[in-house]
């Protein structure tokens, strides 16, 4: 279980550094958080 928090925890950085790029290149991020959730899903399922 402290592995799926670290996991969770790193992917959020992750999450907010790959905000910070797409809204300074005027890239849309809409799909990012969605991604996200999908990503983090199916590393708890496994």
């Amino acid at each position: 279980m402290p592995g799926l928090a670290f996991f969770t925890t790193y992917a959020l950085l992750v999450l907010f550094w790959v905000e910070i790029y797409y809204q300074a290149r005027a890239m849309s991020t809409d799909g990012l958080r969605p991604t996200f959730y999908w990503i983090n899903g199916v590393v708890y399922a496994i």
